[in-house]
């Protein structure tokens, strides 16, 4: 039995499609930045993928890394970033990048005005580096400008009017293949059920570009912002204590009554207290109570300059302020981490901020 393609509605995602150019991999820059010498961050490599991204793009990937390191710097702790630019491609070799991505240490960002698209997106997803402790966190970072978009892995059927019937087995077979390996690995790679559920839920004939704010702080992608001589206001950390704990779990802060949540916003402004650091190179404070129950709930915000603007954590505690300020004064509790994207509001276009 056949069926029509056009009638499928199939484009390239899982890796079946006829043979086409693979993606462009190559040597961004590599530069130092200006920490001491011996440091395992001294030099940043950069590399750029460009172009769709076909079977053979990851062993490509490893290989470029594998020979390019040891030229610029033989630490393989090195900063490594990779820009992505394509329109997608491979969904399985995109899940494959995600995971190499991780292992290597690699950071990814998407340039103002580049794209990262289908399989490019999930690829994104495994943006990782080493931080100043050797630990590996997320590094995933989207210029304002850049798009990023998601969909279900597609059957992977091009170039021909009739599909046999055991080929559109075979291709459905792997784009669901594709898709359980990136449902399987996910809790290692932090990525939120709700944007599991958006990939899976978007047609491969239709793209879910991310566009508010809500989307990327739901999702956990970075928004590179400017940040000298910015410092966190009223507004702000009404914000922050309204949305980011929303966000954290992964659901959308505009699925609300916004004409409601926007009042809320404005009384916890009105009632922000900032504390002011007890000594000098201490962090400051600011507190609110978040909720009229019964009880009371108050949302700490502790604030800590540093050289790329201000470190903020939060928490939630039913303790009075003064007790929970006094405790994290005394103690080395790391705070869950916003950044300025948690204090911007959740229904403003990222592409705005250009």
């Amino acid at each position: 039995m056949y069926f029509h393609h056009v009638l499928l509605g199939l484009i390239v995602s899982a890796g079946l499609a006829l043979p086409s150019a693979a993606a462009e991999i190559t040597v961004r820059s590599a530069e130092m930045n200006g920490r001491s010498k011996g440091h395992y961050h001294d030099q940043i490599v950069e590399f750029q993928l460009t172009g769709e991204i076909r079977d053979g793009d990851d062993t490509a990937l490893r290989n470029l890394i594998a020979t390019t390191m040891p030229a610029y710097y033989p630490n393989a702790l090195s900063s490594v970033v990779i820009y992505l630019d394509s329109q997608g491609g491979s969904f399985s070799e995109g899940v494959k990048l995600m995971k190499s991505f991780k292992e290597l240490g690699v950071g990814t960002v998407i340039a103002r005005d580049a794209a990262c698209l289908s399989a490019c997106g999930i690829a994104f997803l495994g943006g990782t580096i080493v931080n100043d402790g050797s630990v590996f966190q997320r590094h995933r970072l989207v210029e304002p400008g850049a798009r990023l978009g998601f969909h279900a892995p597609s059957l992977g059927v091009r170039g021909a009017t009739l599909v046999p019937a055991d080929l559109l087995q075979v291709s459905y077979a792997s784009a669901l293949a594709a898709l359980g390996q990136l449902i399987e690995a996910s809790p290692d790679f932090d990525i939120p059920t709700s944007l599991l559920e958006t990939i899976a839920k978007t047609s491969p004939e239709e793209m879910y570009e991310l566009t508010f704010v809500d989307d990327f702080a739901r999702w956990k992608i970075d928004v590179k912002l400017a940040h000298q001589g910015w410092k966190p206001g009223r507004s702000h950390i009404a914000r922050l204590c309204s949305n980011f704990f929303t966000w954290q779990s992964g659901a959308s802060a505009l699925d609300r009554d916004m004409a409601t949540h926007l009042q809320w916003q404005q009384q916890l402004a009105n009632a922000v207290v900032f504390v002011p650091a007890a000594s000098s190179g201490q962090p400051e404070f600011a507190h609110v109570q978040t909720l009229a129950y019964d009880y009371d709930e108050h949302c700490i915000v502790q604030m800590y300059p540093a050289n790329w603007g201000w470190s903020i954590g939060l928490q939630i505690t039913n303790a009075t302020p003064q007790t929970a300020i006094q405790a994290l004064r005394t103690s080395n509790l790391g705070l869950p981490h916003a950044s300025r994207l948690h204090t911007l509001p959740a229904d403003l276009e990222v592409r705005s901020l250009r």
